[in-house]
């Protein structure tokens, strides 16, 4: 699933917080939830190497503009992406 998002969540530039129905980006505003799922279509690409950069993104963007939202989903992003402390996924 996350590899077939790719090419919506986790295209190069900006990953936008809000988008429009059609997927385009709707704002420039940023989030870093948003980040963070770009982080993870990047993981389970050809592209795995830059899902680390992204989480490094996202958690630069919560230090910028702290929320509760965002911190959560920093931590469990480096959680679920970094460790197997939940499990991993399934092969």
């Amino acid at each position: 699933l996350a590899a077939s998002l790719r090419p919506l969540v986790a295209a190069a530039g900006d990953v936008p917080a809000l988008r429009n129905l059609d997927g385009s980006a709707a704002s420039d505003w940023q989030h870093p939830v948003a980040i963070v799922s770009a982080a993870a279509a990047d993981s389970v690409s050809p592209a795995a190497s830059s899902a680390a950069a992204r989480l490094d993104q996202a958690s630069a963007l919560q230090q910028t503009y702290p929320t509760y939202f965002g911190a959560a989903w920093v931590a469990l992003g480096r959680i679920m992406l970094d460790t197997d402390l939940l499990g991993g996924c399934p092969d």
